[in-house]
């Protein structure tokens, strides 16, 4: 399931990643990811599984996550990490990058796993968790330097998670900025 904004709606704008509040974490699991193939690095983040449990990805998943994210489509990629030292490939373990960050360069273009670390999500988030104890994550932005979600997205991408009634959905969100959905705009998202 895609939670996040597709590579066309990404601005130009080049925003560093914003460190979140240590006190909370995203429900799913997710790994962050610096794309050094473009003439400027991107970061973003990748769930692991959404909702919690469910839709773990495969190594090819996680490939495409990666292509649409960045816009990488039909190109050779290379992937590796701090947490894997012996590369990210076909013995792919989702689990074994939860929290951590994942460089990913042209194949030939290797540089190693030096990216940017953090221990929180690139991107702000809401968890979401329904009456049924499901627990859910959305990426508001994604990458950074992508516009944020609509409150219309963001409504949809909660009914695909818990159905019909999102109103009584318990939610929080974490490390939003200026210009991303404030409170109000995701407790009218999804009430309405």
């Amino acid at each position: 399931m895609r939670i996040y904004p597709r590579s066309s709606e990404i601005s130009s704008s080049n925003s560093l990643p914003v460190a979140l509040s240590a006190t909370e974490q995203p429900f799913c699991q997710y790994c962050n990811v610096e794309c050094k193939a473009q003439a400027r690095p991107l970061f973003g983040t990748v769930l692991l599984e959404n909702p919690v449990g469910v839709n773990k990805l495969d190594f090819q998943s996680f490939l495409r996550e990666l292509e649409n994210l960045f816009g990488l489509r039909g190109r050779r990629l290379h992937l590796s990490s701090n947490a894997l030292p012996g590369g990210v490939g076909e013995t792919f373990v989702p689990e074994k990058l939860n929290k951590q960050t994942v460089t990913v360069t042209f194949t030939g273009d290797a540089i190693g796993a030096e990216g940017k670390i953090s221990d929180h999500p690139f991107v702000p988030f809401v968890n979401m968790e329904g009456l049924d104890g499901t627990k859910s994550t959305i990426l508001l932005r994604n990458p950074v330097s992508s516009s944020p979600i609509s409150t219309k997205t963001l409504t949809q991408l909660a009914k695909q998670v818990f159905g019909r009634n999102t109103t009584q959905v318990k939610w929080s969100v974490h490390g939003c900025q200026d210009g991303d959905l404030s409170a109000e705009d995701i407790t009218l998202a999804l009430t309405s």
